[in-house]
């Protein structure tokens, strides 16, 4: 019996995303955090073309 194999690739991480990872760490904690997760929200509906993706968080 062969075996057969799952083949696997590396995340596409460009400088970009270390960017915005590191601008939420070092500015989106307290009350600016629903900043960063509206401008997420509407980025993933965008991306998606839907008009709803996520449920809203509670303020």
């Amino acid at each position: 019996m062969e075996k057969s194999r799952i083949y696997y690739t590396k995340p596409s991480i460009t400088e970009l995303e270390v960017e915005y990872a590191t601008d939420a760490a070092r500015h989106g904690w307290g009350d600016r955090c629903y900043e960063y997760i509206s401008r997420f929200e509407e980025a993933f509906k965008a991306h998606l073309g839907v008009k709803y993706a996520i449920i809203s968080h509670i303020k």
